[in-house]
């Protein structure tokens, strides 16, 4: 069972990194093409959606990637003074620090997923695409990173049991 839950969240690993690099692909693409069409071929027809797309890109990027680097753990941390103390004591302050960022994102959930919904109803003024996907990422950034949160403290729980075992 072990092994297919590593094979599973190895796929889904290759799967979000490849969704990740086609969003920094795409947006490479399409500011090319914005300079391009605005400053060579002087099209003022064209200038407006490669802004509005580039923007849903980095926004895509930025939330997404907020999960990956938390899934990752290489967060910034500043452990100067957690690394003072001894390992139970260092696990403890993990797990608290898992259930505050799991209570920011659930607090993030709420407010995303409403305000996704209403924004559903409107459009890029530039492309005929609803603004509720640019909140989207909040919505599915923020349940990864929940996802990704769960599985921190369950490991960090297990971790200080097993300590206290020893």
């Amino acid at each position: 069972m072990n092994a297919r839950m590593n094979i599973v969240g190895s796929v889904l690993k290759q799967l979000e990194m490849a969704i990740l690099a086609t969003l920094l692909f795409g947006t490479v693409l399409v500011v090319a093409y914005g300079v391009l069409t605005r400053y060579v071929l002087v099209d003022v027809d064209a200038i407006g959606w490669p802004e509005a797309a580039v923007r849903l890109c980095l926004v895509w990027i930025c939330f997404w990637g907020s999960a990956v680097v938390l899934r990752e753990k290489r967060h910034f941390v500043v452990d100067i003074l957690i690394a003072r103390f001894g390992r139970k004591t260092q696990i403890s302050f993990k797990i608290v620090q898992y259930i505050i960022m799991l209570v920011f994102c659930i607090t993030l959930l709420t407010d995303a997923i409403p305000l996704t919904r209403d924004q559903m109803a409107f459009f890029f003024g530039a492309m005929d695409w609803p603004l509720g996907i640019q909140p989207l990422s909040l919505v599915v950034g923020g349940i990864l990173m929940a996802i990704y949160l769960v599985i921190g403290l369950i490991t960090s729980m297990q971790e200080l049991l097993k300590h206290d075992g020893q």
